[in-house]
Formats: C-alpha cells, sequence, structure tokens
C-alpha cells in the first residue's frame, strides 16, 4: 500500500511539474514577444529622432546645427528686432537708464562680448559723463544687413549715436560687425539668438547736402 501511496504522490507531482514547465514556457515566450516588440519600436523612435537631428563635428553648437534645420522658426524680422532692442538699449541711455539697460542687453549677447562692451564704457567713463553734464543719448539706426544663408547669421548694423548736453547735440557714428547665435528662448531673450563675436567697424555717413 506505502508503494502503490508513493507512486501516485509521484505521478501527482510530475503532473503539476509538468504544467509548471509549460505555464513557464509560455510565459517566457511571451515576454520574449513582447520584448522584442518594444525593442524594435525604441530602435525605431530613436532613428526617427536621429533623422530630425544635425549633428556637426566642426566646432558648431548643435544649436548652429539646428538653425540649418528647415523647420526652423526664426526669421529675419526676429534678427532685425534682436538687432533692433540691442543697440537701443546699449547705445541709447541717459544716467538713471545706463545700468537697467546695459543688464538687459546682456540676456542678448554672450558673456565674452557683453563685458568687452561694459569693459570699453567703463574705460571711456561713460556713466560718469551721463552723470556730470547731464546728458542723454539717441540714436538712429541707418542701416541693417542680415544675411541668413549662413550659420551662425551675418550681420552688420550702421548707426547714428547723439550725444546731447548743454543744448548741444554731437554725432557719434557707430558701426559694428557681428554674428547671431542660436539661443533658448526665454523672458529675457525672446527672440531665440545671442549676438556672438561683437566688433566695432568704421562707419562715417555721407552728410546730405
Amino acid at each position: 500500500m506505502k508503494n502503490l501511496f508513493e507512486k501516485q504522490i509521484s505521478s501527482g507531482n510530475i503532473d503539476k511539474i509538468t504544467n509548471r514547465l509549460y505555464n513557464l514556457m509560455l510565459f517566457s515566450i511571451g515576454a520574449l514577444v513582447l520584448s522584442n516588440i518594444f525593442w524594435v519600436v525604441w530602435q525605431w523612435q530613436m532613428s526617427k529622432d536621429a533623422d530630425q537631428k544635425v549633428y556637426v563635428r566642426s566646432g558648431k553648437s548643435v544649436f548652429a546645427a539646428n538653425l540649418e534645420n528647415t523647420s526652423d522658426s526664426r526669421n529675419i524680422y526676429q534678427a532685425r528686432g534682436l538687432i533692433e532692442t540691442f543697440t537701443k538699449l546699449v547705445f541709447e541711455n541717459n544716467a538713471e537708464t545706463y545700468r537697467e539697460n546695459l543688464n538687459a542687453a546682456l540676456g542678448l549677447i554672450t558673456s565674452k562680448d557683453g563685458q568687452a562692451i561694459i569693459r570699453g564704457f567703463n574705460e571711456e567713463k561713460v556713466i560718469e559723463n551721463y552723470v556730470k553734464y547731464n546728458s542723454f543719448s539717441r540714436l538712429q539706426l541707418d542701416s541693417i544687413a542680415v544675411n541668413m544663408s549662413v550659420v551662425p547669421y551675418q550681420c552688420t548694423v550702421l548707426m547714428q549715436q547723439n550725444i546731447v548736453y548743454d543744448g548741444k547735440e554731437v554725432p557719434n557714428p557707430i558701426g559694428a560687425k557681428f554674428e547671431l547665435m542660436p539661443a533658448l528662448y526665454s523672458d529675457e531673450n525672446p527672440f531665440g539668438m545671442l549676438i556672438a563675436n561683437f566688433n566695432y567697424i568704421t562707419y562715417q555717413p555721407i552728410e546730405k547736402p
């Protein structure tokens, strides 16, 4: 009787083990199929994203490469708006607005170029002269040129700063060449571009007869 009982127990265990192994096999197959589907979908999505991005190794940033993407929304009106805003903040001031305007302008230019402009103003004692002579400056933009066929955008601005003091108005022609680099849109920079490599150039406006 003991041997027969043991045989029945063994037979029942074998059936249970077989069922478990069968279920385990089905589960493993299902998991493998799902894993393969997930892997294929992930690889497809990664390839799709990679096709939409432009990566370069020539020293341009990824942002600069994105400017070359035909889907980029930046346009000539944004570029001109940035240039007009920046030049007025920097070159149209008085003693009260000088510091606030310069701080706002720093959000539109690279840190290196912005600090270079400030150093030049400090050497020329611009704020001291505004205070000393109770003067102010007005700005007239004569020309803005933006070449958007290359990245970064190549820009030239020609302007005339008029410094007013003691009832006199002294013209100060200013020319500059610089580039527009892509940047993240923000409250401080709603144009999505930064001025870079800012350099003064000689500009002498033609006097009207």
